[in-house]
């Protein structure tokens, strides 16, 4: 079963520093492929739809694109998507997706509707985003 929302923040920073997207604290685990090898993602939390935050013990490149495979919901949900290292801080990195399959996008839609704290709002604010249904 998912776990329940236990922060919910004000969203995604754009470049501009505005959030974009609310996230939420959330809890999976996850593996990262990077040229051939693959590495565990101990946590993955914090999660919006354009992004996360990791702790892994690797070592990736900032700006690169990365596979990430998160286990969501005990393991029982994986969901793939491509992005790179935004940020990385005291064991923690910022992953921004930059690309995500229309299952995928519908998951974390999903994940983020059912733990939110007023599912309504969350709905309003993906629905009105340009090329987000």
């Amino acid at each position: 079963m998912l776990r329940s929302i236990l922060k919910k923040n004000k969203g995604e920073e754009s470049m501009d520093g505005k959030r974009r997207f609310s996230r939420m604290f959330f809890w999976g685990t996850g593996e990262i492929s990077l040229a051939g090898v693959i590495y565990p993602v101990d946590e993955i939390f914090d999660l919006a739809l354009g992004g996360c935050q990791l702790v892994t013990a690797a070592i990736l490149p900032e700006d690169e694109d990365i596979l990430l495979k998160m286990h969501l919901g005990g393991g029982s949900l994986v969901v793939d998507v491509v992005g790179h290292v935004v940020w990385v801080k005291e064991g923690r990195l910022g992953f921004r997706f930059t690309s995500v399959s229309p299952e995928s996008l519908g998951h974390i839609k999903n994940i983020l509707v059912y733990n939110a704290e007023d599912p309504e709002e969350t709905e309003r604010e993906i629905k009105g985003h340009l090329g987000i249904n």
